[in-house]
């Protein structure tokens, strides 16, 4: 994770701060999975949730969460080109467990829901609170310590009314309502303003190192930039491939089922369906070598600049 320096601010945070109903929410770069419009709703945790916090804005959630109960944080890291990258921060509960907006799961449930099947090393590691946020994220040493720093992330108290929203909606979802400091209860929700959308921050907004975004066509402004959009660019090629594995390996499981299910017959019918999804294995694993080339490609590319 990067993002731009700016100056520190001295936040008076209200950590009683709530939301009701629902706020469209924008960020730039996209997140890994390359999405930048979300709509959060008050009280539910669904795909857009999932995504925001889940795939974007997870340290900031855990950040949030630790400041309700004190609990330390544990990072998941993902091997890349330049060493190991911090891909997802949760919380770690009294039980051991890691927390975050998915739920309570185990360090290595989590650690291999990071893996892309096997195929990237991953390691679990605990980050102590007073390591945070420098030991995850660059650019922002000068936050480092400040049981707050998230807050400084997302620059607006709407913005933040709906981190903490969600940081005491985890924690009370998965039986750990009774864990949130009194002082971080929520006092009357407010509605937020679903116009205009609200950015976690305007001027010191987030950019993840391992998949960010142009934004619509923005000029990359550095070779620091260019060379992560490439990076990041790569981690998504090996997320398709390993969709194209996982399809040729269904189809191939396809064709068994056939076979054992005509128990040899001879029938045109039984041949021809086996022959189709025999072509289509080899055009995915076709395909599967094509991403491959071209990742290698770009990953040499990246490498020299």
């Amino acid at each position: 994770m990067t993002r731009t320096p700016g100056p520190r601010r001295d936040w008076r945070v209200d950590m009683r701060a709530d939301f009701a109903g629902s706020a469209p929410m924008e960020v730039d770069p996209p997140t890994p999975n390359g999405r930048w419009q979300f709509e959060l709703t008050a009280g539910r945790i669904d795909q857009d949730a999932e995504d925001f916090f889940g795939r974007g804005y997870c340290h900031w959630l855990a950040g949030a969460i630790h400041s309700m109960t004190g609990w330390e944080l544990a990072t998941v890291d993902s091997s890349g080109p330049d060493g190991w990258e911090p891909a997802h921060t949760a919380v770690v509960t009294p039980n051991g467990s890691l927390l975050d907006i998915f739920g309570e799961r185990t360090a290595d449930v989590v650690r291999a829901d990071h893996n892309q099947g096997g195929r990237v090393e991953t390691r679990v590691r605990d980050v102590s609170s007073v390591h945070m946020p420098g030991d995850v994220i660059t650019g922002i040493d000068d936050l480092r310590g400040d049981p707050l720093w998230w807050a400084n992330m997302f620059g607006d108290d709407d913005s933040r009314s709906v981190l903490l929203h969600y940081a005491r909606l985890v924690l009370r979802q998965n039986g750990y309502g009774e864990d949130i400091a009194e002082s971080a209860l929520e006092s009357t929700a407010t509605s937020v303003d679903p116009a205009p959308s609200h950015h976690p921050s305007t001027s010191t907004a987030p950019s993840t190192t391992t998949s960010p975004g142009t934004g619509g066509g923005a000029t990359m402004s550095s070779i620091e930039e260019i060379r992560a959009f490439l990076f990041g660019s790569n981690e998504k090629a090996t997320g398709l491939q390993g969709l194209l594995a996982q399809a040729a390996a269904e189809a191939q499981d396809v064709t068994a089922g056939i076979q054992t299910a005509a128990q040899g017959s001879a029938n045109p019918a039984i041949q021809e369906a086996v022959s189709i999804y025999a072509q289509i294995t080899a055009a995915v694993e076709q395909a599967i070598g094509m991403v491959t080339v071209a990742r290698d490609t770009l990953g040499s590319y990246a490498a020299t600049l």
